[in-house]
């Protein structure tokens, strides 16, 4: 599968909250009592969109990853990939890239 990745835009953002709700509700309503509207004011607070980058293929975004600069080290802090396209080996080769 090809693929790029390209820097975060505005209009990226309800991909990536679809795809952080999606990771995390379960999670945070069993663990944390969250509701939906708590987990967005923290997406909405804490999410790092300007350090994301967007993964496509076919013209559409498939998912995207977070970078975290810390001085001496970059580190990955979010990795997303839409369903159909996890269990390929895709998120693999990106990281390793």
């Amino acid at each position: 599968m090809g693929y790029i990745v390209r820097p975060f835009r505005p209009s990226d953002e309800s991909f990536v909250w679809a795809e952080h709700l999606k990771a995390n509700q379960s999670y945070m309503e069993r663990h944390m009592g969250a509701s939906v509207e708590l987990i967005r004011q923290y997406f909405d607070r804490y999410f790092p969109l300007q350090a994301c980058y967007m993964i496509e293929s076919d013209g559409g975004v498939i998912g995207c990853y977070c970078l975290n600069d810390e001085g001496d080290a970059v580190k990955l802090s979010r990795f997303f990939l839409v369903d159909f396209v996890q269990g390929k080996g895709l998120g693999t080769k990106i990281v390793e890239q």
